[in-house]
């Protein structure tokens, strides 16, 4: 599967420019939040399977119903097994748990409150 990278023009003066690099990752962790857990877990999970990467779905432990509901879906709908896991628990237990997992390069871009995300972050610069 060939992913692509774009260069995007970029309007700061002197010759600066942005570049994206899109990589494949096999595991692809996903910290959703509690205010908006479909649309959240749905963001998460649809480009990670369309290429082919396996999804571990923690969901808030406020709306963790959520979460299983879209598993049992996705089953219903034919996904293989294994290909979504839902990692159901305490936000600073399952959350730090698979922030801090050595296959996961980097960091989540959605964590609940601001402490929990400087942290979940910080646990995973220090271990790149």
């Amino acid at each position: 599967m060939i992913i692509h990278s774009n260069t995007i023009p970029n309007y700061f003066p002197g010759e600066i420019y942005t570049s994206t690099l899109r990589e494949h990752a096999d595991i692809v962790g996903a910290i959703i939040l509690r205010n908006a857990p479909i649309s959240g877990s749905i963001w998460k999970i649809a480009p990670a399977l369309a290429t082919g990467a396996t999804v571990v779905l923690e969901p808030s432990e406020e709306a963790s119903l959520t979460g299983l509901m879209i598993a049992r879906i996705v089953q219903e709908a034919g996904l293989p097994v294994g290909a979504l896991n839902i990692l159901i628990g305490l936000g600073h237990d399952a959350g730090a748990a698979l922030a801090s997992h050595l296959v996961l390069i980097k960091p989540p871009t959605q964590a609940g409150i601001a402490g929990i995300r400087r942290q979940v972050c910080g646990d995973c610069v220090q271990r790149c």
